[in-house]
């Protein structure tokens, strides 16, 4: 028997007796009546096919400090979707403005008949009650949407009047919002920034933890270098939630934009700063390190190399030791035993061989935005064809819409080496490997 915190006895008998929850004809009357689980999850989790990134109708965030192209990375995501038929949603609430929105797309390469039919751009400013919840839930299922970009997190909590650091408003924004863009059909992709603190941040998004443990997906942004008219940006993309586990982990690659041209060209080159192990591998501060002792003529103490070296200290003196082991650099007794440090040969991050992820490749984790010289039809609710200029003789397969039987796969042969994100955009619209 059972003794509840009333004294009050309840006998396993009685609780066997309980009847089952009633139904009406197949349908249970209330939210707590058991269902069939085999009816229910007919269909298992389908691959990222956004860009082979995302997952249609999955909750999303990707979180990181100011300027670490989150936004970038979610307008490039956004054009692989119109490439291959299907419209965006982008919801922005956080004074981006179309100016700077329409700017970028073009620098990508979309053209403005393309973005004016296929990039549904919002400027909310008002709750979105039932009604508009239903409008928006019929434009995404309608129009055949998978990618609804939110920008950002914070500010539609404030639209609608919740508050950031409390559970139950972020339960509540999941549940009442971002839940009914699932339904219809789209991700709800939320850009989210994090603590200012890095030390203590973790891997939060800033606020209620419910931000984060709430999503299905959370890629964070480590900014590497900052993105300016003319230069380059770099930024670590690191998968830190994959509740369904196609992705490679513990980083996709790092995000690299160059803005020296006309067009804006863009890759996700390979993660070179874990071993095989997971063991933190800061190639940076090798590259640093390396480049200052061949300028030397004479060996240098570790003190040196961290007063002349930038970066954070703990790091460098992990670079050196690095350097040393993979016999980049030799150690020597210099005058009352000093211990000195030289270069025997130059270290080059771009020329390392990516090791081995702790995380084993799958052929689901390689994005599927190679191009094809096949027309081919686009979202079967669009009823037309992929909306790629003829003349240039490129068009992008759509991706799987949701729902759709997942495709089998042919699995390389066993010494192949996959190299899944070595791709990069080129302003005449293909997609070469590096």
């Amino acid at each position: 028997m059972l003794t509840l915190a009333s004294e009050r006895v309840i006998h396993l008998d009685d609780v066997r007796d309980i009847p089952t929850p009633e139904r009406n004809g197949n349908q249970p009357t209330h939210s707590w009546a058991p269902l069939s689980l085999i009816d229910l999850a007919a269909d298992p989790p389908a691959p990222p096919t956004i860009g082979g990134l995302l997952y249609p109708g999955e909750r999303t965030v990707l979180s990181g400090e100011t300027e670490s192209m989150k936004t970038w990375l979610a307008l490039i995501l956004s054009k692989a979707e119109i490439d291959a038929g299907f419209p965006v949603c982008w919801a922005d609430l956080d004074a981006m403005g179309p100016g700077a929105m329409l700017e970028r797309l073009t620098l990508l390469g979309l053209d403005q008949q393309t973005i004016h039919e296929n990039f549904l751009y919002m400027r909310p400013s008002e709750m979105l009650d039932d009604a508009k919840l239903t409008e928006t839930a019929d434009t995404i299922a309608n129009r055949g949407v998978r990618l609804f970009v939110i920008d950002a997190f914070n500010p539609i909590l404030n639209l609608h009047e919740l508050e950031p650091n409390a559970t139950t408003d972020i339960e509540t924004f999941w549940r009442t919002i971002a839940d009914r863009i699932c339904r219809a059909g789209a991700a709800p992709v939320l850009l989210d920034h994090v603590a200012k603190n890095a030390e203590t941040r973790g891997k939060y998004a800033y606020g209620s933890e419910r931000k984060a443990s709430g999503a299905i997906v959370h890629i964070g942004f480590k900014l590497l270098e900052p993105l300016t008219k003319g230069g380059r940006g770099r930024s670590l993309l690191t998968v830190h939630k994959d509740r369904p586990g196609y992705l490679q982990r513990p980083t996709l690659g790092r995000l690299v934009i160059d803005a020296t041209d006309t067009l804006y060209t863009y890759q996700l080159e390979p993660d070179k700063s874990h071993d095989a192990e997971g063991a933190f591998r800061p190639t940076v501060l090798m590259e640093r390190v390396s480049r200052k002792l061949e300028e030397q003529t004479e060996p240098k103490s570790k003190t040196w190399i961290e007063e002349n070296v930038t970066g954070n200290v703990d790091a460098i003196r992990t670079a050196i030791k690095t350097l040393l082991e993979d016999a980049y650099a030799a150690v020597q007794q210099g005058p009352r035993r000093a211990t000195l440090y030289t270069s025997i040969r130059p270290y080059r991050e771009a020329a390392d061989t990516p090791a081995a992820t702790p995380s084993s490749l799958r052929p689901h984790s390689v994005p599927n935005l190679r191009s094809s010289t096949t027309r081919t039809p686009s979202h079967p609710l669009r009823g037309t064809e992929s909306g790629a200029d003829p003349q240039d003789g490129v068009v992008l397969t759509p991706s799987p819409s949701i729902g759709d039987p997942i495709p089998e796969y042919d699995l390389p042969p066993p010494d192949d080496t996959l190299q899944p994100y070595d791709f990069e955009f080129t302003p005449n619209g293909d997609w070469n490997d590096l």
